[in-house]
């Protein structure tokens, strides 16, 4: 739901903040459903918006939500260096 994804923003824009972090690595592979393009949307502008240009973050993804860049073409559009991965490796070598 487009609330947890807004509290999940929350959380990783808390823990930068509060641990100095800028290469996050978050696993949304779990992840049931598909909020809606207006949510998505919403989603890539808050990211933005709480972490800026400094932050890396790295997206772990299912094969369903491969293709559904949306989130991560917004985030991007705005500065923010985000990536969508389906295996862990390659997302850690991008962080890197």
């Amino acid at each position: 739901s487009v609330d947890e994804m807004m509290q999940t923003l929350s959380a990783i824009a808390e823990f930068r903040r509060d641990r100095g972090i800028d290469r996050i690595l978050v696993d949304s592979r779990n992840r049931r459903g598909q909020p809606s393009l207006r949510d998505i949307y919403r989603g890539g502008e808050a990211l933005a918006r709480a972490l800026g240009s400094a932050a890396r973050i790295a997206v772990l993804v299912s094969a369903h939500a491969a293709g559904h860049t949306l989130f991560e073409y917004v985030a991007a559009n705005r500065g923010t260096n985000v990536a969508y991965f389906q295996q862990e490796d390659p997302a850690l070598r991008w962080l890197l």
